[in-house]
């Protein structure tokens, strides 16, 4: 670390003077750095070839020179590898690393590790120093197949290079390399003994010995020449030449564990790689941005240079701050770093040059625009001189005009005459035409029918005829339509007469057919076809009504069945069914049919075709005399036609003249118009005209702080980003970089359309989201989206569905899929793009090249090399990555590759889509509308931006004057209009949906309440088992589609009524519970409780009724308050800690009204102090009146619950679970506070065959049968059960994909032993294709991180635990252990007797768990297989004593159950005592007598020994078992379940702390910094006097030892405890100062803000006392353990004050010593035994012999008159569990409630256990109570300070049961 290398420095620099002398100091107070690559190149003087340069390790000639011949090198390496040619800056610190590296690997065996994140440039340094030693550098290529034999062949080669060849080797090896542990073990071996097992089999190292022999020879001749010796130096050889470069990051979880496991690896040379200074990036910006062109002055680009360098350094300190407030990990790397000025350069490029486009077309258009007016006002003159000519010519051509006029009336006449004449011929062609039209009309309408006919002919084929030839019996409708056509064609037929006719199975009567007679022989013509073809087109119109009559009754048919008169239901010749007979006779019948209507048109149009010809003969007459007398009208015509040609003469003159002048005023009316309407344009274009040059100016600095938001920001949430971008814009400012004070980020990169068209594509419209889109398409990194909701992925597939499409298979996989490589090579060849989904916290390291654009361009084509593969690679190829963890941890190195992208939805975001989606399913039609609106909307806004950037385009682009382009005019004059017309569009269109939006904000609540319900459940993933410290919450992941499952859900089901208001409530109130249910489900008993409160006080937050300063007081307290800083409690019924509580309530303003409401609520207390005392000791409190506030707290509806919970919370904590359960039905509904049990039926209606159910569990709890139970039902038993674990996953899938087909039940047991098949079974279930829909697929798992997230987003989660209480426990054990089989094991009533008591004694000790410390020590996890053990021991001790007559043994029995048994899992001294205090009391004779009872206090029931033989009269008496257990029945007091309760609440609020950010929880507008601050500066204020060493070390040397012996200062063992005490807490004065004064440093920002000092900043705001305080570096504890900040430090004020007294004054005023006071507190007491056993050195006492002796004394330590001549008196204990009465000195039940009651003082001395039994002191009848003494409340070994006797009257083991103890702290 950076401050570890300044202490060293520091170290160094006091160091030097004063042991080397000033003169050396200075000598060397600057580094002198050496290598070896400084002299030039040498050519050989013979053959001028190159030799290379020598390598003489020598003092850098000049820190110019060095870095000069280090860039040579590099260039020359580019040179040589062009592929992998490097781009670096060697600022100072990566040339000191440079020479460092090289030192190392020129050493032999000199080998490195290089520590850094990823992008420090460690490998690239390695490279770089492996070629300036002229070394052959090698580094593994990874691929999806690379294993240990890989890693082999390339080892052998790299051994045979360095040992066989003597070649110098580098192999540089990374931790994203490591693709198993034992490749570092393979490197652990080699350097360590310089050989890897089981590399080279014997033959192959002879072989290799062998061939070193000649060097072998020549450098060691004074050794025997043999294999052993020749391969020992072929080693000795191979360790000198293979140089190995680890290059690992620090932050890879694995980098402390490798170090323990690898020693050899972590002891070569380390260089740390620290984050790059400012310094250095400022040289790499400048180096970068040196030679770009950038439009500003020197000065300012150096100032660049410097800010580019600072966002670096902002970033990184924010990430600090994100993590210790969001606990999510993010890195900025040297490569983010390079990644800004690659975005900055392209960047700036692409604004620098649109901003000079939009300046030159501005201009051009201007100029454009002033040229066309001065145009206008030269046409004004030439208009005006047009008018005068036009005067003259007018006149000539009005006297031209009369003459014409006279002649033209007399031609006039005569044509009227004329006309006259014409008009009444045409009338009669008018006639004649009509009547030819409809002539022509009606023939047309007889036309389809004779073209039907012919259709029917020509569907007629020779084979249907000579079918028809050979049937010699046709079909009776055959028959009839031969008739039909003998009839037409006018043929003979047979006469007359009736017969029975069937057709289509209907048989009547009807005429006898002709076809035997006459119609087969028309049929066996030749001519057959050809005859019909002939009469249709010749004889058509013989056809007369006689024939057409004579076919009525074969063709007449009428719908109606009324009016039809035929014999069937159809037509005699009916074609459809002639159709089923013969296709000749079919077409015979149509073409019949067609023939009659064709007849029947034809004859309508015959006589008007007659008369038709008539008519034309009359009108050809008429139209010979017209011809006439026009050829008289056209003479005289033609004179008036010359008079007319003079006249046009003289009006085409004055035409011409007046098209000139009005062309003239077009021209210029177009101008001005086209001037008018653009004059808009123009003012705008003139006022950006003006800005350019400022722009263009500005650029520097707006696009850099626009790029280092796109590089940067993304990790971050929308909070965080917002502060970064305002950061880098003030830094931007303050360090005058030229750039704009504030710029808007999304219009600076991106346009409305694109931002409307990302809307279409189903991207949020918030403002993160386009963000994100931002940095998704414009970075040049490829985006890593973190994408727990999905949002990304949707957004991805839809924008890239057109590409998706032509192969989703290759273009959407996972880094799982087997063909990935495939994958990649045909989207990246293709073009097209390549989605990874579900990436968790490591891609595949196959994917570095392409995540590097490591790009290999061979003449045309570019290659990218992948896993050893050239694979083509296209610049339309998109690689996106989504992870759908909520917090996924990726590395530096990873975060330097990809741009990562916190997709994660946000409050406001998602509830416009719960918006959008409420109202697309309750208002359809008002969502279409409006989705259309926005369509047209960003449609419109496209079309504008691109009519406003044609117009400056065509006027610019336009050549000549422009009054003269008519044709560019109009076009300008288009799109200005129709620009316009867009514009009120848009207009319109925001009104309208002003007015849509007024609609759907009556919807909003709704959306707003789910939201707050989904980020509540979001917040359940941060839970963590207080106890086990079990993420627990990771198993409560859901994700954003399971919830809009319930939200839809909701909506469907609330019940529908209007008005909105209404609906909206009942949706409202459905949601919550709906959503609460489905989670309540899911949720461990512990957390359901902290999950309705937490939704409780989000709704009263969002709705403003609540301040995150009220949740604060509610979850803090009065914890940060200091006990001795306040006033003193004046109520003695009321502990200090509740006097605390008090004094913050009255403190504190509730509501954004910020009301004082307990302000005065001390002195009401004072003043009513019965009333309080009397709520205060009620049951139930929150259920009674509150004194003095009651009627306030009922008037404020809003407030009051929240009221009523905070004083219960402050004054009876251990009514917080009650209380919250009240106020949430009070804020909510009854619904939320009644206990709910979800069916396993419910569940299974629930699932589908793509929705598994998994229940989460805890010990005891199984399914199973349930689930075999429900089976049963469904007739899906027996289902097919697999118990997780080594092996069974193959049998998991057989199984499953058995099920698949058949629709069995499957259920997968411990699933926690299988994540390897669970990371697999999401892809199963949603891919395989075919599912049957009666599979269902039940999980059941313990609590596990590695659960795949995946898999818990689909599933329905059930925790199942098993029922609390001693009922269920014992009818659980009868359920499930003890059956009637075990019971006739061995026909004795004692058997039965046993085995009840042991299953008793088995929930006894698992219930007593929940009372935490005072109940057992440490919660062991008894499970069945405990009592099933123990149950085969008595059964097998039965056997061989009851049942042969002799007794039995209980100290056997005693034994085996609480020491062999149980007592296997027991690791402290006290619960083994506890045990086998049980079964001494349980296991003795008396439970075999009738009279025994479990319990042995009153009780309304009596826990007795049920009779009976059957199991079914044990289980009915177990169900006569209460409930609820009384803490009495496990020996203990009624207090324990206050302290139960206390537990429970305490917990709760630690968890939920645990959960929200470290955000503000000040009053008054204050930051979560400020606040810190101000009790930082309020600490240190209080903070007492340092101890100094020196001065208290004389003090002590001083003091007196104790009386009676010469001891004195350090050789009395007080006083050297006290000097250790001293030194101690001396320690933590100074750490607590200077991490007081650092944080308050930080704050204010003069010095670095920590990663610990923002843990530390975090500690102080929630009131907790910082981890540095308490602990050391290696977790050992330095100081003392209190919950809250205030205890703490009050103690630390206590205990100085303490240490300072004894120091000040010498023991003789030390009447009693405040043990909790004492860091070591064993160490007092050893101290005052020696000194004890000093004293009694005459009696000859050993220290070995000596005993502690305590006594305690009948009054507090305050009444202590003298100091003991031996021993010491301690005060400051507490007893729990008990109390001691002082006048009768013995122990005594506890008080109600009061939970420790303070003890007096204790005498403690030393002496023999011959002299104690002297002394014959009376402990009571049954002996005294040997009582520990704990540190704290958490009973352990570690916090064990010693045990004491006290005096009982009742049997010790009363005391045990009852957790009898003393303790040092009550907290």
């Amino acid at each position: 670390r950076d401050q570890d290398k300044l202490h060293v420095e520091k170290v160094l620099a006091e160091f030097m003077p004063l042991h080397f002398g000033d003169t050396l100091s200075a000598d060397n107070k600057e580094t002198q750095w050496f290598c070896d690559f400084q002299r030039e190149v040498e050519f050989d003087e013979e053959t001028g070839e190159e030799v290379g340069a020598p390598k003489i390790y020598e003092p850098a000639y000049s820190w110019d020179h060095v870095k000069t011949k280090a860039y040579d090198y590099l260039r020359r390496y580019n040179e040589a590898y062009p592929a992998k040619g490097m781009n670096l800056v060697l600022f100072d610190e990566a040339m000191m690393h440079l020479m460092k590296i090289n030192r190392t690997i020129q050493q032999k065996r000199g080998s490195a590790m290089l520590v850094g994140v990823g992008g420090s440039g460690k490998q690239s340094l390695a490279r770089l120093a492996g070629y300036t030693s002229g070394h052959f550098t090698f580094q593994i290529t990874i691929t999806k197949t690379y294993n240990d034999a890989a890693l082999f062949e390339d080892l052998r080669n790299l051994f045979i290079r360095a040992g066989s060849k003597n070649e110098s080797v580098t192999f540089i090896f990374t931790d994203a390399e490591v693709k198993s542990e034992g490749f570092l073990e393979y490197m652990n071996s080699f350097l360590a003994t310089g050989d890897v097992v089981g590399l080279f089999a014997k033959d192959e190292k002879d072989g290799m010995a062998g061939e070193t022999r000649n060097d072998f020879v020549k450098d060691c001749p004074h050794l025997e020449e043999n294999l052993l010796n020749m391969f020992n130096y072929f080693m000795d050889r191979l360790r000198d030449n293979l140089h190995v470069c680890l290059c690992f990051s620090p932050v890879n979880a694995k980098f402390p564990i490798r170090a323990q496991n690898f020693p050899a690896v972590f002891t070569v040379n380390i260089n740390w790689f620290m984050p790059w200074p400012e310094v250095a990036l400022v040289a790499v910006s400048s180096a970068f941005l040196g030679e770009y062109k950038i439009d500003c002055t020197t000065e300012e680009k150096q100032k660049l240079y410097g800010l580019t360098g600072s966002f670096q350094a902002l970033v990184r300190d924010m990430t600090d701050v994100y993590y210790a407030r969001m606990r999510k990990h993010v890195y900025v790397t040297p490569k983010s770093f390079l990644c800004l000025i690659d975005f900055y350069k392209q960047l700036y490029k692409v604004k620098y040059e649109e901003i000079n486009v939009q300046e030159r077309s501005v201009n051009v258009g201007l100029q454009k625009l002033k040229e066309a007016s001065e145009q206008v006002e030269k046409l004004k003159i030439v208009i005006k001189e047009k008018a005068a000519v036009m005067a003259v010519e007018e006149k000539k051509t009005n006297a031209m005009l009369d003459k014409v006029t006279i002649e033209k009336g007399k031609a006039d006449a005569k044509a009227e005459v004329v006309n006259a004449q014409k008009a009444d011929c045409m009338a009669e062609a008018d006639k004649i035409a009509a009547e030819k039209t409809e002539a022509q009309g009606e023939l047309d309408k007889a036309m389809p029918f004779l073209r039907d006919a012919e259709a029917a002919c020509n569907s007629i084929t020779k084979k249907d005829i000579g079918d028809l030839k050979v049937n010699r019996k046709p079909a009776n409708i055959i028959r009839y339509v031969f008739d039909g056509l003998q009839i037409l064609m006018q043929k003979k037929l047979v006469d007359v007469k009736g017969t029975q006719v069937e057709i289509a199975k209907k048989e009547v009567g009807f005429i006898q057919d002709s076809f035997e007679e006459y119609s087969i022989l028309e049929l066996g013509k030749m001519s057959f076809l050809s005859d019909l073809f002939s009469f249709a087109a010749n004889d058509k119109d013989s056809i007369n009504d006689e024939t057409v009559e004579l076919l009525e009754p074969y063709l007449r048919y009428n719908e109606d069945p009324a009016k039809h008169w035929g014999p069937w239901e159809h037509k005699v010749c009916e074609p459809s069914i002639a159709g089923k007979a013969s296709g000749a006779a079919e077409g015979l019948c149509k073409f019949v049919g067609a023939m009659v209507q064709y007849q029947g048109a034809a004859k309508i149009v015959t006589p008007k075709l007659n008369a038709l010809k008539l008519a034309e003969a009359a009108l050809s007459a008429a139209m010979r005399q017209l011809k006439a007398a026009e050829d008289e009208l056209a003479a005289v015509m033609a004179e008036v036609a010359e008079l007319d040609a003079e006249l046009a003469k003289a009006q085409r003159t004055m035409k011409e003249l007046q098209d000139s002048a009005a062309a003239l005023q077009e021209k210029a009316d177009g101008a001005n118009k086209l001037l008018s309407g653009l004059s808009g344009e123009n003012a705008r274009w003139t006022e950006d005209s003006k800005n350019f040059a400022l722009r263009r100016k500005k650029l520097v600095g707006d696009v850099g702080c626009v790029c280092a938001f796109v590089v940067y920001c993304g990790p971050f949430n929308s909070e965080f980003r917002d502060r970064l971008y305002t950061d880098f814009l003030a830094e931007t400012t303050k360090r005058t970089v030229p750039g704009h004070a504030k710029v808007e980020l999304v219009s600076f990169l991106i346009d409305k359309g694109t931002m409307g068209e990302w809307a279409l594509e189903g991207l949020p419209s918030d403002e993160l989201s386009i963000q994100n889109a931002i940095m998704v398409t414009r970075s040049s990194r490829y985006p890593l989206m973190v994408d727990p909701q999905g949002q990304a992925n949707r957004w991805i597939k839809s924008r890239e569905h057109p590409r998706i499409s032509q192969n989703p298979g290759m273009c959407m996989t996972t880094l799982s899929a087997k063909n990935l490589k495939d994958q990649i090579e045909f989207t990246m060849g293709e073009g097209l793009c390549l989605l990874i989904e579900n990436v968790e916290n490591e891609v595949d390291p196959m994917l570095d090249p392409v995540l590097d654009r490591q790009i290999i361009k061979k003449g045309k084509n570019m290659y990218i090399n992948v896993s050893d593969q050239n694979m083509d690679y296209s610049p339309k190829f998109s690689l996106y990555l989504t992870s759908r963890l909520p917090n996924p941890h990726f590395s530096p190195e990873l975060s330097a590759k990809c741009t990562v992208i916190d997709f994660t939805v946000t409050m406001k975001g998602l509830e416009q889509q719960l918006l959008g989606r409420l109202i697309s399913m309750e208002q359809k039609s008002l969502e279409d509308t409006l989705a259309a609106l926005e369509e047209d909307v960003t449609n419109n806004t496209k079309a504008l931006q691109l009519l406003d950037q044609q117009l400056l385009e065509r006027l610019v682009n336009s050549q000549g004057d422009l009054t003269e382009d008519k044709e560019l005019m109009e076009v300008l004059a288009n799109t200005k209009a129709k620009s316009k017309e867009v514009a009120g569009k848009l207009q319109e269109a925001d009104e309208r949906k002003i007015e849509i939006n007024e609609k759907r904000e009556q919807f909003r609540p709704v959306a707003t309440r789910g939201s707050i319900m989904y980020f509540n459940m979001v917040d359940m993933t941060n839970v963590v088992n207080p106890i086990t410290a079990q993420p627990s919450g990771w198993m409560y992941n859901c994700s954003l589609l399971q919830f809009q499952e319930q939200f839809d859900i909701s909506i469907r089901n609330s019940e529908k009524c209007q008005p909105t208001s209404k609906r909206v409530d009942k949706i409202i109130h459905f949601l919550t519970y709906q959503v609460y249910r489905y989670t309540n489900r899911g949720l461990f008993e512990r957390d359901k409780m902290m999950f309705k409160l937490m939704v409780t006080m989000k709704i009263m937050v969002v709705a403003g009724q609540l301040t995150g300063a009220d949740l604060a007081v509610f979850l803090k307290a009065g914890s940060s308050l200091d006990v001795k800083a306040e006033r003193p409690n004046p109520f003695k019924w009321m502990s200090d800690k509740v006097w605390l509580n008090l004094l913050q309530i009255s403190r504190h303003t509730f509501g954004t009204d910020q009301v004082l409401f307990y302000r005065e609520i001390v002195d009401q207390i004072q003043r009513n102090e019965q009333n309080w005392k009397k709520w205060f000791d009620e049951n139930e409190p929150e259920s009674c009146p509150v004194p003095d506030y009651e009627d306030r707290l009922v008037m404020d509806r809003t407030l009051g619950p929240f009221l009523r919970l905070c004083i219960t919370r402050f004054m009876r904590e251990d009514r917080t679970g009650v209380s919250c359960s009240q106020f949430v039905e009070s804020m909510l509904d009854s619904r939320f506070s009644a206990p709910v049990t979800d069916a396993i039926a419910d569940i299974y209606d629930e699932s589908t065959c793509r929705k598994p159910v998994l229940y989460l569990l805890t010990a005891g709890s199984d399914p199973t049968f349930s689930i075999d139970e429900l089976a049963k039902k469904k007739k899906k038993y027996p289902t097919d059960k697999v118990s997780m674990g080594e092996g069974q996953e193959k049998v998991a899938r057989e199984k499953n994909n058995a099920a698949f087909l058949t629709g069995g039940w499957v259920i997968l047991q411990n699933s926690h032993l299988g994540i390897g098949y669970m990371n697999e079974l999401e892809d199963v279930i949603l891919k395989t294709q075919e599912i049957d829909e009666a599979f269902r697929l039940w999980i059941t798992c313990e609590i596990t991180p590695r659960f795949p997230i995946g898999l818990l987003q689909i599933c329905i989660k059930v925790t199942l635990e098993p029922p609390a209480g001693l009922k269920a426990g014992i009818n659980r054990t009868y359920c499930t252990m003890v059956s009637q089989e075990l019971l006739d094991k061995i026909d004795h009533e004692k058997w039965r007797t046993l085995v009840y008591t042991q299953s008793f004694l088995h929930s006894v000790v698992q219930e007593r768990r929940k009372f935490g410390p005072i109940g057992w020590c440490v919660p062991y996890e008894y499970n069945n297989s405990d009592l099933d053990a123990c149950l085969q021991f008595l059964e097998k001790h039965v056997s061989v004593t009851v049942l042969v007559g002799v007794p039995v043994s209980w100290v056997t029995v005693q034994y085996m159950v609480a020491e062999a048994q149980y007592g296997g899992r027991i690791t402290d001294d006290l619960d083994r005592e506890l045990f086998g205090t049980y079964t001494a009391k349980w296991f003795k004779d008396d439970i075999f007598k009738q009279s025994f009872c479990f319990n042995d206090y009153a009780s309304e029931y009596n826990y007795k020994i049920p009779e009976g033989f059957e199991i079914s009269q044990l289980r009915d008496a177990i169900d006569t078992i209460p409930p609820v257990d009384s803490p009495m029945i496990f020996g203990l007091h009624t207090n324990a379940d206050l302290t139960y309760r206390l537990k429970e609440a305490s917990e709760m609020i630690a968890t939920i702390i645990e959960t929200q950010p470290k955000d503000t929880g000040g009053s008054g507008g204050k930051s979560m910094d400020d606040i810190v601050k101000e009790q930082c500066l309020d600490l240190l204020s209080k903070m007492p006097e340092d101890f100094v060493e020196e001065i208290f070390r004389a003090q002590i040397q001083k003091l007196k030892g104790p009386p009676g012996v010469p001891d004195k200062g350090f050789n009395a063992p007080l006083n050297i405890f006290l000097f250790q005490e001293l030194q101690r807490l001396q320690n933590i004065i100074a750490i607590v100062r200077v991490n007081l004064k650092a944080i308050s440093m930080a704050i204010d920002g003069t010095v670095v803000m920590t990663t610990d000092l923002l843990a530390d900043l975090g500690n102080i705001f929630d009131a907790r006392v910082p981890v540095r305080w308490t602990n050391d570096a290696s977790g050992a504890e330095i100081s003392w353990l209190m919950p809250n900040l205030g205890g703490w430090f009050t103690g630390l004020t206590d205990r100085h004050t303490m240490l300072n007294t004894w120091l000040e004054n010498s023991r003789s005023i030390m009447k009693s010593y405040w043990l909790t006071g004492f860091t070591n507190a064993q160490g007092f007491l050893t101290g005052m035994r020696q000194e004890v056993t000093r004293q009694h050195k005459k009696d000859q006492w050993a220290l070995d012999d000596v005993i502690s002796h305590t006594e305690v004394l009948p009054f507090d330590f305050e009444r202590v008159r003298d100091v003991p001549d031996e021993g010491q008196n301690i005060h400051g204990l507490f007893m729990e569990g008990a109390r001691w009465d002082r006048p009768l000195s013995r122990l005594e039940e506890s008080e109600p409630k009061k939970l420790f009651t303070g003890m007096p003082a204790i005498y403690v001395t030393a002496t023999t256990a011959k002299d104690l039994k002297a002394m014959g002191l009376n402990h009571g009848p049954h002996g005294p109570y040997n009582s520990a003494v704990y540190k704290y409340p958490k009973r352990n070994d570690r916090y064990l300070i010693f045990r004491l006797l006290l005096k009982t009257e009742l049997h010790p083991y009363h005391w045990k049961l009852r957790g009898v103890c003393l303790v040092a702290q009550t907290e």
